[in-house]
């Protein structure tokens, strides 16, 4: 039983090493495809698998992956809001055939699963050089350059590649109690800030915390392989 667990982990390992690796089409493809498998499973055990609201899941997860890849819609809010829209009316009209858990299963699940694995495809993205349309050399230029233009303890190490790779100044001048206090920027202008730039430092935020999450869990997993 042992040495079967090990050779499959072996295997798994492998074949996710091997994805990860390739990038592109490939892993964005294999994620879309595990998350239909977990998205099931999710919906099977509330009996909504093969259900209208699971199918709409579905689709979502799809039309997320879609947009991860073409950036065909003008704001990603625009999906989630459809979604939920189309998920109440489906309880509405249908009424009672759904319960409410049901429902919520069915609009959380995806986010749950679908696009906490599209993180593995977007730090892919990120380590390649580009993630959501940032640029990584330009981040990394900008972290050598302004990770110490902040007062506060652990300076601007985190704050100056949040800049660089979304391509925007930070901080500066502010007034603490009417009086103004010079404080120096963080990174450069490159374009205007607009309040999709949100969205994309939370997603910047999260494939951060996965990739270390990856490579902890990886480091672990050897150390337990070679025990």
């Amino acid at each position: 039983m042992f040495k079967t667990r090990l050779l499959s982990g072996i295997v798994l390992v492998a074949a996710a090493l091997g994805l990860i690796i390739a990038g592109g089409d490939v892993l964005l493809l294999t994620a879309l495809l595990v998350s239909y498998v977990g998205m099931y499973e999710l919906y099977r055990i509330l009996g909504i698998g093969g259900e209208l609201p699971g199918i709409l899941g579905y689709v979502a997860a799809t039309v997320y992956y879609a947009e991860l890849r073409f950036q065909f819609l003008p704001d990603s809010m625009m999906l989630v809001l459809g979604f939920l829209i189309l998920l109440m009316a489906v309880y509405v009209f249908t009424y009672p055939k759904y319960r409410t858990e049901q429902v919520l299963a069915a609009f959380f699940g995806v986010f749950y699963v679908a696009v906490m694995l599209s993180f593995v495809y977007q730090t892919r993205m990120l380590a390649a050089g580009a993630l959501l349309g940032m640029d990584a050399k330009q981040g990394w230029k900008i972290f050598r350059r302004d990770r110490f233009n902040h007062a506060s303890p652990n300076s601007a190490q985190t704050e100056s590649v949040c800049a660089g790779l979304l391509g925007l100044r930070l901080a500066g001048d502010a007034w603490y109690h009417g009086v103004l206090h010079k404080k120096p920027y963080i990174g450069d202008a490159l374009r205007d800030i607009e309040h999709r730039d949100i969205p994309r430092a939370c997603r910047l935020l999260y494939g951060t915390a996965f990739f270390a999450l990856a490579v902890c869990g990886g480091v672990k997993l050897l150390v337990l392989l070679a025990l």
